[in-house]
């Protein structure tokens, strides 16, 4: 007997320690009969073709013991759509663990027999795990909870497996994300994560397994483009994923592009928040305005850290310098390393992650209040571009050139410059009409520029509040005098950076306005 289903899950990768801890909390508000902690041993074996014609059609087939039978289990037209997968399988029961496709069907309508044609079946590679599944019953239905760990085998190669899944059973997928909500809180937890099928082809092909990397939001892929409502759901979707992988990054890696790439999307999640406010629900916005703060707050002395010792120090002093603080200055970064995670554990920043991502899927930032409504409906840029046309009147309005601000007022410029930038790429990228491009390529362009030349005397004007106060004191006493002699040997540079400023600024205002409505 042939039977289909769609499965919809959240599933994260986590460490062994966080299974254990999560697994405890979940059986602890349980809500079938007599859970156990006492795992299931789940044995499953993959099969494919020597050239992987399943996989290159994207299916994937296992065989998994079930007492003395085997379950057949083809899974089909995989989509990861805000931290959740979901898959079509079809399933059959099977006396031995030998595949038999024979009717079934591809998504496509496609028989499967066709698409192996006269190649043979292999067992490519296997997985033993230990499972324990966790019924839980929410308001909005019903899920499973199940805390895999164990190992991917294929041949003499093997690769860990610890994951926890969390499927739908009945009701709405809401309950998949509420409780991913309620058990994860604060766990680093990894939701970009290939499947099992997708892992074990690459460890049975020898190909390494790719490391977690941060995630640059410098280009929203196409989506649904041209309408505001279809624009701001895609681009919270878009976010919403970056923040969960760059958090993940930043709770598990050295790698200082998690807590900087942590940062750039905040930056640009609160300029799409700018441009939509009134449009999107109040609440909405304010609940994600706190969490854009929040993360900001708790990385910005670990990303202030990661710049001096990586970026500035480097320029400003010699090797042997360098080498004499290397390990006052690495215990220094993992101190404070040690405190971001802390914090980020401690405001359950993945559970706020997971909330973003369930207001991007059902869109509960759409507004209730009719004007708002009708906003929504229009073209994107029919909504953005007068915003952003009015901050631009207002950051030109007083007239001053760079150099005869402040310090502190160019360091808001800069700020203010950074935000019409993420604001104005939205719009460009998400624009209809393809006449205007060049010229709002080169509006673009201009703003980067200059944003960069401020910042680059931004950091010369606050290169003394970068030395670190809790180092030993000789070496905080020589960070103070290279940091103070490097600044002085940049003097005339950083005048000529003003004047540059100066004409960026003053081209920058001349420049026609690229996004007339």
């Amino acid at each position: 007997m042939t039977t289909q289903n769609l499965e919809c899950e959240l599933k994260a990768a986590v460490s062994p320690e966080t299974l254990a801890r999560v697994r405890e909390a979940c059986l602890a508000c349980s809500t079938g009969e007599a859970p156990t902690a006492r795992p299931k041993e789940v044995y499953s074996i993959y099969f494919d073709t020597k050239d992987r014609r399943l996989a290159r059609a994207g299916l994937s087939l296992r065989l998994r013991a079930k007492g003395k039978s085997w379950q057949q289990t083809l899974k089909s037209g995989r989509v990861a759509r805000s931290g959740l997968n979901a898959v079509e399988e079809t399933e059959q029961i099977r006396s031995e663990p030998t595949p038999d496709l024979e009717g079934v069907h591809a998504p496509d309508g496609c028989a499967v027999l066709d698409i192996i044609g006269r190649k043979r079946l292999h067992p490519l590679f296997e997985t033993r795990v230990a499972r324990t599944a966790v019924p839980l019953t929410l308001s909005t239905g019903t899920v499973e909870c199940c805390f895999d760990q164990g190992t991917l085998i294929a041949g003499d190669r093997q690769a860990p497996l610890c994951e926890i899944e969390i499927e739908l059973v009945s009701g709405s997928v809401r309950a998949v994300y509420e409780a991913g909500i309620q058990l994860l809180g604060g766990a680093p937890a990894r939701f970009d994560l290939a499947s099992k099928a997708d892992r074990g082809h690459a460890l049975a092909d020898d190909r390494a397994r790719a490391k977690p990397l941060a995630f640059r939001t410098s280009r929203i892929p196409a989506g649904q483009r041209g309408g505001a409502i279809d624009v701001i759901e895609h681009a919270l979707g878009y976010y919403a994923d970056a923040l969960a992988t760059n958090l993940h990054l930043t709770l598990t890696s050295p790698d200082p592009e998690g807590p900087h790439q942590l940062r750039v999307t905040v930056r640009r999640l609160e300029a799409l928040l700018w441009l939509m406010r009134g449009v999107i629900r109040r609440e909405t916005y304010r609940e994600i305005k706190s969490l854009g703060r929040a993360l900001r707050q708790a990385v910005a002395l670990l990303r202030d850290a990661d710049v001096l010792i990586d970026e500035i120090l480097p320029a400003a002093m010699d090797a042997a310098d360098q080498a004499d603080m290397a390990a006052d200055l690495s215990a220094w970064r993992e101190g404070l390393r040690s405190e971001v995670r802390r914090a980020l554990q401690a405001s359950k920043s993945t559970a706020q992650v997971l909330t973003l991502l369930k207001t991007a899927r059902f869109a509960d930032w759409r507004p209730i209040k009719a004007d708002a409504s009708q906003a929504v409906l229009l073209p994107f840029r029919q909504v953005a571009a007068p915003r952003l046309q009015a901050q631009w009147q207002r950051l030109t309005a007083d007239g001053l050139s760079v150099s005869s601000r402040e310090m502190f007022d160019r360091h808001d410029l800069r700020k203010a410059l950074k935000r019409f930038r993420y604001a104005g790429e939205l719009i460009h990228q998400n624009d209809m009409s393809s006449g205007d491009q060049a010229s709002s390529t080169a509006f673009l362009q201009a703003i980067k520029t200059l944003q960069t030349k401020l910042g680059r005397l931004n950091d010369l004007d606050v290169i003394a509040a970068r030395v670190p106060v809790d180092l030993p004191a000789k070496s905080g006493a020589l960070i103070e005098a290279r940091l103070e002699a490097y600044r002085q040997s940049k003097t005339s540079a950083a005048k000529r950076w003003l004047k540059e400023a100066d004409t960026l600024w003053a081209d920058a205002k001349d420049l026609p306005w690229p996004w007339p409505t």
